[in-house]
Formats: structure tokens, sequence, C-alpha cells
């Protein structure tokens, strides 16, 4: 009997999808960690983190997973030492987590039959099983403890942030435009000519008074036709480099017939707005994101250094 991929939820389905992909390895060891064998079920565990299930469905190749091997390995290794570093720590697992969470497990595949297929296909005896999910969650309480916690931004430390780098937070210099454009056919002087002179044309009309909206809508030939021709706002780096040139050296209320690779280009610059300083309040969601991101990656280098200080680690395979 085989188990459809499908009806494999959660923290089961990445085990079952990565061990799908590859050559049962028995329960030969592959580490120790100061005197805990890991096996390939440890392996697959940490190969779904380094390349999510989801990248895979079709089988991971002997290629990928020679290139990730050795990170593989890191991994699977890291993971034990936090477990056990959460251990050391006195962190627990509560009372009756672990049976309640195979319950769901074995409900969600349909009964224990199925459940230990499952564990069979994944290498696992029911011991490992119930140990990876006391090592999932004592790790994530570690991690929530001693990284995401302390990894928080106040809006005082991101204020003190902003003042001290202001000038990395302007808006770039802008405009409000609005685009009136033939696409030309390169291989086609003809076709050039053609679409130049019906520029000409839809330029003096605008001239002499016509509706931008009006005339966009029935000529022009980008996806802002349906907007009256309005690109709204324009920062720097936008538009071609020959073409935003141009338009930025344009006046507020000019209109100009210009010229790209691409065709021709009706351009009328509506305002101009000058490079503008970020009001804190604009840009503290961002920077306590950024600064967040920054100490969770140190925090938790600092933790995995700390795990493996001392640590008695033996890789027993390389491939």
């Amino acid at each position: 009997m085989r188990l459809d991929k499908k009806a494999i939820p959660g923290f089961f389905a990445a085990l079952f999808l990565v061990s799908c992909a590859i050559a049962a390895a028995g329960s030969k060891p592959l580490a120790n960690v100061n005197g805990t064998e890991l096996v390939q079920a440890d392996f697959n565990e940490a190969l779904n983190e380094v390349i999510p299930a989801a990248s895979f469905h079709g089988g991971v190749s002997p290629e990928t997973l020679a290139k990730y091997r050795s990170q593989v390995i890191e991994k699977m290794i890291d993971k034990e030492l936090l477990y056990q570093e959460a251990r050391k720590e006195g962190l627990k697992v509560p009372r009756g987590w672990v049976k309640e969470e195979k319950k769901k497990t074995i409900a969600r595949l349909g009964g224990e039959k199925i459940f230990r297929i499952a564990l069979k296909q994944n290498g696992l005896t029911e011991d490992q099983y119930d140990r990876q999910l006391e090592r999932q969650y004592l790790s994530q309480e570690l991690v929530k403890e001693q990284v995401d916690n302390k990894a928080a931004v106040t809006n005082a430390e991101a204020m003190e942030y902003y003042e001290k780098d202001k000038k990395y937070y302007f808006r770039p210099e802008s405009v409000n435009m609005k685009e009136i454009f033939l696409s030309v056919d390169p291989s086609s002087p003809s076709d050039k000519g053609k679409k130049k002179k019906l520029a000409l044309e839809l330029l003096e009309k605008l001239n002499k008074g016509g509706d931008f909206g009006d005339i966009a809508w029935k000529y022009s030939e980008d996806k802002y036709r349906v907007m009256s021709g309005d690109f709204g706002v324009v920062h720097k780096g936008m538009l071609d480099p020959d073409l935003e040139k141009a338009v930025f050296a344009m006046k507020a209320g000019e209109t100009k017939l210009l010229e790209s690779i691409y065709g021709y280009h009706i351009v009328r610059v509506e305002s101009k707005n000058p490079p503008t300083q970020m009001p804190f309040k604009d840009v503290v969601e961002r920077i306590k994101r950024e600064l967040a991101e920054k100490r969770h990656e140190e925090l938790m280098a600092a933790l995995v250094k700390k795990a493996r200080e001392g640590a008695k680690i033996e890789i027993l395979e390389k491939k």
C-alpha cells in the first residue's frame, strides 16, 4: 500500500515528500551529536527547510542532493543542537502535547494503519517521530525566547536609527506625467514614417487644446490608454534611461514629442516633485523590520555558536 502525497498535511507531509524523493537509507546514522545519532529521517526534515517540499514534488535530483548535502547535514546538526540547548535551559513540552499532535496526524492521515505505513516510508520508529515533534516544539520555543523576543525593535530605537541616517530616507525626484504612445516596427521604415506623421498631428491637436485623455484613449498603444494616458507619479529609474532623461528635463505643463527605440511618446509633464525628506511616521515600520531582521540573524548566529561550543559532533557519512 502506498500513500497519496496530497493526503498528508503539515509536519508529516514535509518528511513524506522528501523521503519519497530520496532512496531509503535505512537507519544507518549520518551524524552523532553529543551521543545522539541522527539518521535519514533527520536529514529529510532538515532538507525540507533548505529546499522547501513544494519546490520538488517531482523529486530531488541526485545533482541537487549532492549540491546541498553538506549544507543540509549542518542544518540537521544545528537543529539537534538547538533541541539539546533547549533541554539544558529547562524548557519542556507541555504535558500531553506530543500525544495530541500525534492524534491529529493520525486523524488527518485517515487512521492508525496509514500512520504506521507513513512512519515506515519515512524510516521512522514511533519513538523517533515523537522525539522529532518534541525537538520541533522545544527548538521553536528556544528561538522564540532567545531570538524572536529579543529581536523586536522599539519605536525609540527606530527613531534613533532614523535620526542618524536621515539622508537615506528621501523620496526621489519624480514627475506626474501623461503619455500617448505609438509603437514602431524597427524593421519597417514606412511604419516609422507613418507613426511619426501621426504623432506630429496628435501633438498639434493637443497644442490647439485637444483633450489629452480622449486622444490617448483613441490612439495610444500602451496599457495606460485605459487611464487616459495617466502614468501617475514616476520616479527616476522607472523609465527607459534615454526617455527618462528627456522627461525629467521638461518643465511642468510642457507637452513634447519624444522618440525611443520602442516608438514615439507624446509626453505631458503635469507637475514636478523635488526630492523630499520622508517623515519618520512613513518609514518607521520599514526601519523596524530591517533592524529586526538584522538583529534576528545576529542573535540566531550567536545562539547556534553557543550551542556548538564544546559539542561533540561527528559526521559519520559523507557523499
